[in-house]
C-alpha cells in the first residue's frame, strides 16, 4: 500500500464530495441550456472518479516509477510550445492554433502513428470548439 496515494485520493475524494453538494446547491434555471450549476458538478464528478482511481491504485500492492526519466529535451520544447500556442491564438484563431499545437505536442512527447497524428487532434479540437462554442454558449478566439 502506498500510503501517500490513499491520503491524497482520500482527501480528494472528500473535497469532490463537498463540491458535489455545494455545487448542487446553485441554480438550475439559466439563460442557455445549461445552468451555472453544471460545469461545477461535472468538475467534481470527474475529481471523484479519479480520486477513486488514486485510491485504487493506492492499495494495488504494485510499486511503480511514477517519474522513469527527466528529459529536457521534450520538457523545453514543450514550454516554448505553450508560449507559441497562447500567442497564436489571437492571429490565428482557436481552431488552427489548437490543432497545431495538439499535433506538435503529440510528436513531442513521441507520437508518431499518422492515423493518430490526425485524428486525436481533429476530433478532440471539434469536440471543444462544440462544447464551447454551442453548448456552454462561449465565444472562444476565432
Amino acid at each position: 500500500m502506498k500510503n501517500q496515494d490513499v491520503i491524497v485520493g482520500a482527501l480528494s475524494l472528500v473535497l469532490a464530495v463537498l463540491g458535489m453538494v455545494a455545487s448542487s446547491s446553485l441554480p438550475t434555471q439559466g439563460t442557455s441550456n445549461v445552468s451555472a450549476g453544471f460545469y461545477p458538478l461535472l468538475l467534481f464528478i470527474l475529481l471523484g472518479l479519479c480520486s477513486l482511481g488514486i485510491l485504487w491504485r493506492g492499495f494495488k500492492k504494485v510499486e511503480r516509477n511514477v517519474f522513469p526519466s527527466f528529459k529536457w529535451t521534450r520538457i523545453i520544447p514543450f514550454i516554448l510550445l505553450i508560449i507559441f500556442y497562447a500567442f497564436s491564438l489571437n492571429w490565428a484563431g482557436f481552431l488552427i492554433s489548437t490543432l497545431i499545437f495538439m499535433v506538435t505536442a503529440m510528436r513531442i512527447l513521441g507520437e508518431h502513428k499518422l492515423w493518430k497524428l490526425a485524428g486525436i487532434p481533429l476530433l478532440s479540437t471539434f469536440a471543444i470548439y462544440i462544447t464551447f462554442v454551442h453548448l456552454f454558449q462561449i465565444t472562444l478566439p476565432s
